[in-house]
C-alpha cells in the first residue's frame, strides 16, 4: 500500500486516538477516584489494538480483488459508442496515457481526481461531470463528448475535423468519405495551431465551427457547401476585419456578418440569423436562383434580401469531392 493509501486508511484510527488520548489526560487529572490509570489503559488497548491489527493486514486487503482497480471495472457513462461517432476505445486510451495500471486500489486517496485528468485529457472528453468509487472495487465516471462540427479543409489531403468550439478531433477516427458529410470550413491560412484535442487557434475557424454547428440540422436541406471569412477590411492596428459567408452546391453566397465572437454592436445574433436563413428558404423553397447566381444577405435587420450578381461565388479552398 502506498503512503497516501495508509495515510487514507489510517486517518480515521488516527484521530480517533488523538481524541481518546486528550480526553484520558483530562479525566486523569480530573478523575477524583472514578477513571483510574488501569481503566485508561484498558480504554487505550480496545482503540489502538485494532489500529495496530490494520496496520498488519492493510496492504494485503488493500491489494485484494475486492479492492483493485482493473480497467474492466471502470465504466464510462454513456459509453463512446452510444454517439456513433467515435470509432476509438476511450477508456483504454485514457488509463494508458495516464500511467493507471492495475496496482490502483479504490482506497487510493487521490483516485477520483487522477481519473478525472486523465480522462479531460482525451481529445474526445468534452468534460469529466462526476467520478464515482463503489465497493466491491468498480469506477463510474460520467463524462461529456465532443461532437463533431465541421471539417476544416486546406486541400484534398489537407483536413481536420472540429467541434463547434474549435478543439480539432482525432482525424483517424474519420474517413475521406465520412468528412464529406460535414460542413466545410475553407479559405483559411493553415493549419492548427496546437494538438488534437485542443482549439485550432485561429478566430476565424473557431466563429465558423459555431456558425456550422448552428446549422447542422439542415445543412444537407439547404444543400449548404461550405462556410469561409471574408476579409472586409484592416483596422488601425494593422488587423484584418472579416465577416462570413457561405456558400451552397450551386454557388448562392449567403453574407453571414461577423461570427458570434466578433459580433458588431447592434448586430443580429446567431440564432436570428439561423431563423431568418430558414425563414428565406421557406418563402424560396431554395436558397438558389434560378441560374445559381445571387448572393443573400443576412446582416440587416428584417428579413434575409437578395442581391442579384453576374459572376458565381469564388470557390477557393473548395470543399472535399
Amino acid at each position: 500500500m502506498t503512503r497516501s493509501n495508509k495515510k487514507s486508511a489510517f486517518a480515521p484510527w488516527a484521530r480517533l486516538v488523538r481524541r481518546i488520548a486528550v480526553v484520558s489526560r483530562f479525566l486523569a487529572f480530573r478523575a477524583e477516584g472514578r477513571l483510574t490509570l488501569v481503566g485508561l489503559a484498558l480504554l487505550g488497548v480496545l482503540t489502538v489494538g485494532p489500529y495496530w491489527a490494520w496496520r498488519q493486514v492493510g496492504d494485503r486487503v488493500a491489494a485484494g480483488d475486492d479492492y483493485r482497480l482493473t480497467a474492466d471495472r471502470v465504466a464510462l457513462v454513456p459509453p463512446p459508442e452510444s454517439v456513433g461517432w467515435i470509432r476509438r476505445d476511450v477508456k483504454l486510451e485514457a488509463l494508458r496515457d495516464a500511467g493507471l495500471d492495475e496496482s490502483a486500489s479504490i482506497l487510493d486517496a487521490d483516485l477520483n481526481e487522477r481519473l478525472a485528468k486523465a480522462f479531460r485529457l482525451h481529445p474526445w472528453v468534452a468534460a469529466v461531470d462526476k467520478v464515482t468509487k463503489r465497493y466491491p472495487a468498480r469506477v463510474e465516471i460520467e463524462v461529456e463528448y465532443r461532437k463533431p462540427a465541421a471539417v476544416v479543409v486546406l486541400s484534398s489531403d489537407a483536413w481536420w475535423p472540429v467541434d463547434a468550439n474549435g478543439v480539432v478531433l482525432p482525424r483517424d477516427d474519420f474517413s475521406p468519405y465520412e468528412a464529406r458529410r460535414y460542413p466545410h470550413i475553407t479559405d483559411v491560412a493553415g493549419g492548427p495551431y496546437g494538438p488534437t484535442g485542443a482549439r485550432w487557434g485561429d478566430v476565424r475557424v473557431h466563429g465558423a465551427a459555431k456558425i456550422a454547428a448552428a446549422l447542422s440540422a439542415d445543412w444537407q436541406k439547404y444543400r449548404l457547401a461550405r462556410v469561409a471569412p471574408l476579409v472586409v477590411g484592416t483596422g488601425f492596428d494593422g488587423v484584418e476585419e472579416y465577416e462570413f459567408a457561405l456558400y451552397t452546391e450551386q454557388g448562392t453566397r449567403i453574407y453571414w456578418g461577423h461570427g458570434p465572437d466578433n459580433s458588431a454592436p447592434g448586430e443580429a445574433t446567431l440564432a436570428e440569423k439561423a431563423a431568418r436563413l430558414a425563414e428565406y428558404a421557406a418563402r424560396h423553397g431554395s436558397l438558389d436562383a434560378t441560374d445559381g447566381s445571387q448572393d443573400i444577405d443576412l446582416r440587416s435587420a428584417g428579413p434575409a434580401t437578395t442581391i442579384p450578381r453576374s459572376a458565381a461565388a469564388p470557390r477557393a479552398n473548395a470543399p472535399l469531392r
